[in-house]
């Protein structure tokens, strides 16, 4: 009865207008959640009660806060367990219709519910029970679709969260409206058209074409095939046949035709227009119509795969939509005119639809030209509206261009000039870079040029070329600069082209820019300045000529510029009548162009045009560059070259024709003019005078025509006094070097250059004037003073305060001083040595003297008068110029100083803002040094760099340990590069003078001290965890420059012994503090006091490590050694404190710093117990000595006594080690070599932070370091210590090895795995290589079973140079044929995924040719063979760029190995190994193939490197004539084969080529003959060609 009273309670109260929302919900959520509740159909109630409520919210007046907690409640309850138990019992659950008008308008962005309708959405559309209720419902299908539509594409615009459970809703709803629709069009299949298009393809376009769906290719997927099945069903592909073919203006099409038949597509045509121009009119940013056409197009072929004529009917139908063409006349939409195109966003979109167009083959020429080309002509108009309507040039048009060119050449013919002007008149903007406007432009003009080689009708197109610079009004942008722009890379496809070209057709170009320069410009010009003037008026100069001829001259000069630098000029002589027109060609340009050039130009000397000037300075330059290659390589001008003849009489007769000749030299660059140098600067300083500094361009041809006088001076000079050719010179230099700018501005450091003379400008000039400088160097570098030493090494120096990247080939002002630094020049001239250390150190002197002094408290020094003071020493630096023993004295004075002011231990501090900008400049300085050749310096130069380095190394360390964060990582990154640096020059220094110059045990007290500061400093702040990793490096850093320091020592009699002595003392008393700390702190807190003394710990690991290598523990005195000893035993103590329970909390950086010491410790004992032996047998050989008569038992038994304590002794001391220090650490170590490699990904701890990743490769080095060294330990003391330890050692190094792919501590993992597998006993050895063979037998390849067999193939790979027994030996020779097959059989499967197991293939051709060459005779003959099997399983095709190098490198060394070591059955099995060498010249030539992908990922290095691997094999196998004289022939036929199916790079082929004559030699005159008889037609040319080259350049034709 209580229930019947809650019943109707809960009936009353939710119904009740009367009742507060608040408590109706309230009431619903008790009712809901209470077991106590007994309702009929409780869920349902519920659940229709609240969605009716948000269906009649207006109705019932409801507050938007209600409204909010309403969509909570459905939220709850939809999500709730009782709803999941009720729908899982089979339970009928429904959701009210009314609900989705509600829940589409709340799918909204801006609304405030669409978080809980979205996640409501999809858990109806996840359930099949509730989502049940959308069946049958079309239209509210379609609304609830539109709606999340437009919610994915705002999120995915917005980065919205909401997208996370939009999409999903999305994907859900796609799949059940499918279902819905296709029976919608079993009924009505007219109507679903219409709602399709109507009301779903904008929102589906929209989100289709949003970039952010980029990734989402299912979304996209299903979003086709919405459109597929809505637009394109198959119902309606008749109609749209008919649509498409049928003609409706003619009589025989309308016969055809039923009324009303294609009203549906002309209405969705029309509405695709109507709506395109509505989104152009709202001027939105991505047009969803016009940016879908191509999905629709694309969609179309897929669906009905329609005839060519009926995909090129539907092209122009798209293209009346976009406004690109008209529509046509039976579209039904005749009447309304073309909407206007916005070719923004229509152009991106015809590109696609275009490349749909030469996919599908709708345009083929043949077929096409037999019906009178009707696409032809269409494809041409719309090329014609394409170029002369598009408001900017962009990628997209040159992608459309691109598309016209690979459709038919001759669309683009007839519009090339316009092409041209289109292509090279527009510079790059921000906005261009964006949407890869380059590479596109750069692509199309690439492919256009080398369409026209080949075509052999380049002349075509340089005329074109030409005809559009020659133009009454060139583009220019809105300064009215001419806006011509060959970007590098056009550059380089340009020349490419032009060196592909014979050397007719070369002479043939070149004289047709020489005529187009004489009748376009020059001749123009002349005509114009020579016009009769006006009266009253003046004359007209050659400034007031049109700007259109200015602007010509100009390009067309720069364009025969790269044109005759591209060209292969020597090619130009090769014959008599090749010289003979180059010589004449030559003589007509200099006559009619360069000097009717100069005579415009000196004629108007006062109104000079500096557009006309830079023409002629510039072809002026580059015809004496062509004069100069001809005359240095070729026989040109040869007539003149008769100065070596015996009769005087003939030699003055010769010279005085040639200075009859060469008086008469018009051109200024030309080296053979015989003016003398101040003449010819004063005619070019004449033409420059008159227009300032500012024509940059000007000054820098200036330079180049100087430097090209003075190599012609050099090279061919014609004048007997040699001191008139030393003042030309002098006064080349003093001109050119002179005006060297020093100071460089801060936006000159940050531009960029493309090495175009066009391109020059105020900010780019210095790098233009150093790139010159530094290229002709070493023509100035006889005749440069001090004074120009100094300015070019100070350029040099700022020149690396750029930090522009190098970015498409551009040169910076860094870039080039790199290269220059890094030259043979730079390499041999000690002086510019000097001058570049003297400028380094004077720029950070003058940072430091930037740090004024300032008043300490309490009678303190100043710390930046200590900086000051460190600026001084520096600058004293720069007075060390030449070789002198004065000089010793300066760096005496400077040591002695530094000396003092360490003594002093103040650290040099500063502010923040300034230190930085101190640490970026002497970073720039330490590029600098570390670009010169520190190893191959002067002597002086060596001790004065050191020196300088020192002092940088205090004044950095003591800026380190002040604790300032905000310079801890640029300090830590300065501090290990000197210190690297110190390192090198320490080690090439063969004199230990620098130890004079001041206290090094100082300097190192002061480097210990404040790094142990330092680190301290680092693990009081907050950022510890990003910097320790950083601090680990420089630690290391810094133990390997001490171990330096004391090797250098060493030289000098007790130095080093003073020098250590020194550190010992000042580490004395902080590892007694340090000891004393642990032995008062309770086990959790002495990992921390570890922690904040590694720098200590590596300290006192390096100083013993020092001390005990066999190379110095000889050498010491005892007091030393004591002490050493008294470290090593503090150092046990430090270690023996570590908790063995408490591994998993040692920080992974005390994890090394432990196995380091540890490593210390066992070599210290190591020693000591070599000693005591050494001492022992000294002591008993005296003994014997003295009493050599003497045999009586009792001194036997005392030396028997003697020897039996020293071994038992010996033996505690080794026990108490293993068990204290040893065993604990290597738990420590091999926990952590599983964290560092991600072995425990388990385990929460094991992540690893990103400070701490810095150091990982040094940690994880530490740690397999002492792996090795307990193996060697567990060696010496085999049968005392646990066998399972190797085991676990073997467990940890292997999982290693099974995640370590190819970094830097692949090689350390190896060694400790190879130092383990010796050190194992018999039975364990056994065992492992057994479970290695068992893993290796896997069929299935997943990443677990990869990472497996990744570590025992690299296990196999180390065996064959493991030092084993006998019995271990021979264990692994009875195994070596399983692990062959197993890995010939795990080859053939690893290589079909190369992306999954690329690294495991290319691990398993090592690991088999690690066998093969294995000096142990691992493998028979027989056995050996069958590795041809992994040669030939490797498709070179499918192996991607990354890993083709080195797999063809280690296949390389496997054929050569077996022709090596098996020569005899190498030979029983010719036909295989012949057949892999062509699989390998194969492979590589198709690589290597000029555009092939190959070609441009793979470098050339690289590619050249493989080139020459072949080479190397061909050549191998050749020396074998006897045996393989009958087989080399297919090596030589597959060659030949291979170059007609591309050409080759030619480094590759001057490689390649050799190998293959050498194969030649090998054949007699019956294989070549059957060779030229069974080749195909195709290929007989090229083998004629390549066997006349053979012949001519390598046959030997002298006498056997």
């Amino acid at each position: 009865m209580a229930g019947h009273i809650m019943l109707a309670g809960i009936h009353r109260s939710l119904k009740d207008a009367d009742t507060p929302w608040n408590d109706k919900l309230k009431l619903a959520r008790f009712a809901w959640c209470s077991s106590q509740c007994f309702l009929p159909n409780k869920q349902q109630v519920l659940l229709d009660w609240v969605c009716n409520a948000l269906a009649n919210q207006t109705k019932f007046d409801i507050e938007d806060e209600t409204v909010c907690t309403l969509w909570q409640y459905l939220h709850d309850i939809l999500n709730s367990k009782q709803m999941k138990k009720t729908i899982e019992s089979s339970a009928s659950m429904s959701i009210r219709d009314a609900l989705y008008p509600v829940l589409c308008d709340a799918l909204r962005v801006d609304s405030e519910y669409v978080a809980m309708a979205t996640a409501c959405c999809h858990i109806i559309l996840q359930s099949s029970s509730l989502g049940r209720s959308l069946t049958g419902k079309h239209d509210v299908m379609i609304d609830l679709l539109c709606a999340l539509l437009h919610l994915v594409t705002k999120c995915l615009e917005t980065s919205n969260s909401l997208q996370d459970t939009a999409v999903p809703c999305l994907k859900m709803l796609l799949k059940k409206f499918s279902l819905s629709h296709r029976q919608r069009q079993l009924q009505a299949h007219r109507k679903a058209f219409t709602a399709a298009y109507e009301r779903l393809l904008i929102p589906a376009l929209a989100l289709y074409t949003c970039e952010e769906v980029g990734d989402k290719s299912t979304l996209k997927g299903q979003i086709e095939d919405l459109i597929l099945m809505g637009i394109f069903n198959k119902d309606m592909s008749e109609v749209y046949r008919l649509y498409l073919t049928i003609n409706r203006d003619s009589l025989e099409g309308r016969d055809k035709l039923k009324e009303g038949q294609f009203t549906d597509i002309d209405n969705f045509i029309g509405f695709l227009q109507k709506e395109a121009q509505c989104c152009k009119e709202k001027d939105s940013r991505i047009n969803p119509v016009l940016a879908g056409l191509p999905v629709l197009y694309r969609t179309f072929i897929t669906a009905y795969k329609p005839t060519a004529d009926a995909k090129f009917a539907m092209l122009k139908k798209l293209c009346g939509i976009m406004g690109i063409s008209p529509a046509a006349k039976d579209s039904g939409i005749a009447s309304s005119p073309p909407p206007s195109c916005d070719w923004e966003q229509a152009l991106p979109a015809l590109e696609l639809i275009l490349k749909d167009v030469y996919i599908n083959d709708i345009y083929v020429v043949s077929v096409d030209n037999s019906e009178g080309q009707p696409k032809f002509q269409w494809f041409l108009q719309l090329l014609q509206l394409l170029l002369t309507s598009a408001d900017k040039p962009s990628a997209s048009l040159f992608n459309c261009l691109h598309t016209f060119l690979d459709l038919n050449h001759m669309l683009i013919e007839e519009e090339l000039t316009q092409i041209w002007n289109v292509s090279l008149m527009t510079h790059p903007s921000s906005s261009h870079r964006a949407d890869n406007f380059e590479e596109s432009r750069t692509a199309f003009l690439g492919s256009l040029m080398q369409t026209y080689v080949k075509l052999r009708q380049f002349d075509k197109l340089l005329e074109c070329l030409l005809a559009s610079f020659n133009q009454e009004e060139p583009s220019t942008d809105n300064t009215g600069d001419n806006l011509v722009y060959f970007n590098p890379g056009f550059v380089h496809r340009f020349s490419q082209c032009i060196q592909e070209l014979p050397p007719g057709l070369t002479l043939d170009l070149w004289k047709l820019f020489k005529d187009d320069l004489v009748n376009s410009y020059i001749s123009r010009i002349s005509d114009a300045t020579n016009l009769e003037p006006p009266k009253k008026k003046k004359r007209r100069s050659a400034a007031s000529i049109g700007k259109n001829i200015e602007t010509g001259l100009e390009q067309a000069a720069v364009t025969f510029h790269l044109f005759l630098t591209s060209a292969r000029v020597i090619d130009l002589s090769a014959t008599k009548v090749m010289m003979d027109r180059t010589e004449s060609l030559m003589a007509e340009t200099q006559e009619e162009v360069l000097q009717a050039l100069h005579t415009l130009c000196q004629n108007a000397t006062e109104e000079v045009n500096e557009r006309i000037l830079f023409a002629t300075l510039l072809l002026t330059y580059t015809i004496g560059e062509i004069q100069l290659i001809l005359l240095q390589h070729t026989k040109y001008g040869s007539k003149l070259s008769k100065y070596g003849s015996d009769n005087a009489e003939e030699e003055n007769q010769a010279t005085q024709s040639a200075v009859d000749i060469l008086e008469n030299a018009p051109c200024i660059g030309d080296f053979l003019n015989l003016k003398s140098g101040e003449e010819v600067m004063d005619i070019i300083g004449g033409y420059v005078k008159v227009l300032g500094s500012d024509h940059h361009r000007l000054r820098h041809l200036v330079h180049l025509l100087r430097t090209q006088q003075l190599r012609a001076v050099l090279l061919h000079s014609s004048s007997n006094d040699g001191t008139k050719d030393d003042g030309v010179m002098k006064a080349y230099s003093e001109d050119v070097l002179g005006s060297i700018d020093v100071e460089v501005d801060s936006d000159v450091l940050g531009a960029t250059w493309d090495g175009q003379v066009a391109s020059i400008t105020h900010e780019n000039y210095p790098i233009a004037f150093l790139h010159v400088l530094t290229q002709t160097f070493s023509i100035w570098l006889p005749h440069i003073t001090t004074q120009h030493s100094n300015q070019v090494a100070r350029l040099l120096v700022q020149s690396f305060s750029s930090d522009t990247p190098q970015q498409d080939g551009n040169l910076t002002m860094s870039s080039i001083a790199r290269a220059f630094l890094s030259s043979d020049v730079c390499m041999e001239s000690k002086e510019l040595q000097t001058e570049l250390l003297s400028a380094a150190f004077r720029c950070i002197s003058n940072s430091a003297g930037s740090f004024s002094p300032k008043k300490s408290s309490k009678g303190q020094r100043s710390s930046s008068g200590i900086i000051m003071k460190y600026g001084k020493l520096l600058s004293m630096l720069t007075e060390v110029t030449d070789i002198q023993d004065t000089n010793w004295e300066v760096l005496e004075a400077v040591g002695s100083e530094f000396s003092t002011l360490l003594k002093d231990n103040t650290s040099a501090q500063g502010s923040s803002k300034k230190v930085k900008g101190a640490v970026k400049n002497i970073l720039n300085i330490l590029n600098v040094l570390d670009q010169l050749p520190l190893t191959h310096m002067l002597p002086t130069n060596q001790d004065r760099c050191m020196l300088g380095l020192v002092v940088i190394d205090a004044m950095v360390t003591g800026w380190l340990a002040t604790g300032d964060i905000a310079c801890q990582p640029q300090l830590i990154e300065a501090l290990c590069f000197c210190r690297n640096l110190e390192m090198n020059i320490l080690k090439a220094m063969k004199s230990t003078g620098i130890l004079k110059c001041f206290e090094v045990s100082s300097m190192l007290a002061y480097i210990i001290n404040k790094h142990m500061h330092a680190w301290e400093c680092v693990q009081e702040t907050n950022q510890a965890d990003s910097l320790s990793g950083r601090f680990l490096v420089l630690d290391d850093v810094t133990q390997m420059l001490m171990r330096q320091w004391m090797q250098k020592a060493a030289h000098r009699a007790s130095q080093e012994e003073n020098i250590l002595m020194d550190v010992i003392k000042l580490i004395e008393d902080k590892i007694s503090a340090l000891i004393a700390k642990l032995k008062s702190s309770r086990p959790s807190a002495r990992l921390n006091h570890l922690h904040g003394a590694i720098p200590l710990l590596t300290t006192v690991a390096t100083i013993i490590q020092r001390t005990a290598s066999p190379q110095t523990q000889d050498s010491k005195n005892r007091t030393y050694n004591e002490a050493v000893k008294k470290l090593c035993s503090w150092l046990q103590e430090l270690l023996t404190s570590v908790d063995v329970d408490s591994a998993e909390e040692v920080d992974v950086l005390l994890v090394g710093c432990l196995a380091k010491s540890a490593v210390a410790v066992v070599m210290c004992q190591k020693a000591g117990r070599e000693d005591g032996v050494q001492t022992v047998s000294d002591q008993d050989a005296s003994v014997v000595a003295m009493e050599e008569d003497d045999s009586s038992p009792a001194l036997a038994t005392k030396k028997s006594k003697k020897k039996r304590t020293v071994e038992s002794v010996e033996e505690t001391d080794d026990a108490s080690l293993w068990d204290e220090v040893l065993e604990p650490i290597l738990h420590l170590a091999l926990t952590h070599i599983g964290r560092m490699k991600g072995v425990e990904p388990s385990d929460p701890k094991a992540k690893r932070k990103e400070g701490q990743q810095v150091g990982q490769a040094a940690i994880l080095s530490a740690c397999l370091d002492y792996v090795r060294t307990v193996c060697d330990f567990v060696g010496d003391h085999r049968g005392k210590i646990d066998g399972g330890i190797m085991g676990k050692m073997w467990t940890r190094v292997s999982e290693a090895m099974s995640v370590e792919e190819d970094g830097q501590c692949k090689a350390e993992i190896l060694r400790a795995a190879s130092s383990i597998l010796t050190c194992m006993d018999v039975d364990l050895f056994s065992k492992t290589l057994e479970e290695t063979l068992q893993i290796l037998s896997l069929t299935e390849l997943s990443p677990v079973s990869v990472a497996s067999l990744q570590s025992c193939v690299l296990s196999w790979q180390v065996l064959p140079d493991c030092q084993l027994s006998e019995e271990k030996h021979k264990f692994l020779q009875e195994n070596i044929p399983k692990a062959i097959t197993s890995l010939h059989c795990l080859l053939v499967e690893s290589v079909r995924d190369w992306s999954m197991t690329g690294v495991l293939a290319l691990n398993i051709l090592t690991t088999i040719n690690s066998v093969m060459t294995s000096s142990k005779k691992l493998l028979e003959p027989k056995q050996a063979l069958q590795t041809l099997q992994a040669c030939l399983a490797v498709q070179f095709t499918s192996v991607p760029d990354d890993y083709f190098p080195a797999v063809f490198s280690t296949m390389y060394l496997l054929l050569k190995s077996l022709l090596e070591a098996f020569p005899q059955a190498v030979v029983h099995c010719m036909a295989a190994y012949m057949a892999s060498l062509q699989h390998m010249l194969r492979g590589v030539m198709r690589r290597c193939h000029q555009g092939s992908e190959g070609a441009g990922r793979i470098g050339d290095q690289e590619l050249f490197s493989c080139a020459e691997n072949m080479e190397r094999l061909l050549t191998q196998l050749s020396a074998h004539k006897k045996e393989v004289g009958k087989f080399v022939i297919v090596l030589v036929a597959e060659y030949i084969n291979e170059l007609q199916k591309g050409t080759l790079l030619p480094f590759v082929k001057r490689a390649l080529v050799v190998g293959v004559y050498n194969l030649v030699d090998v054949c007699d005159e019956k294989d070549v003959s059957l060779l030229q008889a069974t080749l195909p037609h195709n290929v007989k040319e090229i083998y004629t060609e390549f066997y006349s080259d053979y012949k001519k350049y390598h046959k030997y034709k002298g006498r056997v």
